[in-house]
């Protein structure tokens, strides 16, 4: 397992810590592609890791460590957003992400309208046998 983690700022502001986990077999070489790119995407792409996607995210809050709190220059007491994630290709994972957010300099906005329209024609219709999953865009940003 290799890790890759980063501090991110925002108008100098620190915004967010995120820590992403590699099966080292998977991914041979990506922390060294990394290097230079500032981007996990780039760093898979150079790795020829191009077909993969993300499976689930979950967001939770809580209170920060005491080294989360003094990255982000935060309190101890305000919350913090987790916000963990898997990415696959395949079936195969090939990343887990744990990114630590600022709460009070941060907001996430769900789009559920982004739906495709096969998606469209069942909505509002009762649904029989396997569950469908549907497809959203999010994007989280940030408050300074």
């Amino acid at each position: 397992m290799c890790c890759a983690s980063t501090l991110s700022y925002q108008d100098e502001i620190p915004i967010v810590i995120a820590h992403r986990y590699f099966p080292a077999k998977r991914t041979p070489g990506l922390l060294d592609k990394f290097s230079g790119a500032n981007s996990i995407s780039t760093a898979l792409r150079r790795i020829g890791m191009e077909d993969y996607s993300q499976q689930w995210v979950t967001i939770s809050a809580r209170l920060p460590s005491a080294q989360e709190a003094r990255l982000l220059e935060m309190s101890t007491s305000a919350r913090v957003f987790v916000k963990e994630s898997l990415d696959c290709s395949g079936r195969i994972p090939i990343k887990f992400g744990e990114n630590v957010l600022c709460a009070p300099r941060t907001s996430f906005r769900f789009d559920f309208k982004e739906m495709s329209s096969a998606e469209q024609s069942l909505a509002g219709k009762p649904r029989t046998g396997k569950a469908q999953a549907r497809k959203w865009k999010t994007s989280a940003s940030v408050k300074v």
